[in-house]
């Protein structure tokens, strides 16, 4: 099993700077999610934490009919570029 490798400030400050551009208001409940995730980040295995994360925002998108769905995807989308820039090393 090949380890993965990578870097924790680099994903949490790209996910950081997405939720800066989020709409205060029409956005609480995605912003909630995020905020939950990043204490998490800081405290627990980093890998596993972010699929988490993945499959809530996923949840999360379903559930409020894509109402966000622009800002999920980009999540979304960040994280996968995460994980693919990890499997390259």
């Amino acid at each position: 099993m090949r380890e993965l490798r990578m870097d924790r400030k680099e994903v949490i400050q790209t996910i950081e700077e997405s939720v800066g551009e989020f709409n205060m208001l029409s956005e609480r409940n995605l912003i909630g999610l995020v905020m939950q995730y990043l204490d998490r980040f800081e405290n627990s295995d980093f890998e596993p934490a972010l699929l988490d994360f993945r499959r809530d925002l996923i949840k999360y998108d379903e559930q409020t009919d894509h109402i966000n769905e622009r800002d999920v995807d980009e999540l979304i989308f960040k994280i996968n570029q995460s994980f693919n820039r990890a499997s390259r090393y």
